[in-house]
């Protein structure tokens, strides 16, 4: 089971407290940790489905939402990252696995 590969869906919004552009450098910086962390195979902002219209760029990343695969021994890390760099927000995590 420990060398099992998971995926996990990490969201978190800006709630009352904080704008967009807060949650946007906030997601990018948990994406650049998590693509230095060991036993981490994919990192990847999440597309929106529904871009603005006019929107030339061919959509947009949702901002607090990324997507990881790892490895299942692995989530201790990944949970004290997630926990480090965003504590103090309600986050939503969904994780797939065998």
């Amino acid at each position: 089971m420990a060398d099992e590969t998971v995926w996990m869906m990490i969201t978190f919004d800006e709630g009352d407290r904080d704008g967009a552009a807060m949650v946007e450098r906030q997601t990018q910086g948990l994406y650049r940790d998590l693509q230095r962390l060991d036993g981490i195979q994919v990192v990847e902002r999440v597309v929106d489905p529904n871009p603005p219209k006019g929107n030339f760029a061919g959509g947009g990343w949702l901002p607090g939402k990324l997507a990881a695969q790892f490895v299942a021994k692995g989530a201790g890390k990944l949970v004290g990252v997630i926990a480090q760099k965003l504590g103090g927000r309600v986050i939503a995590i969904e994780v797939k696995g065998p």
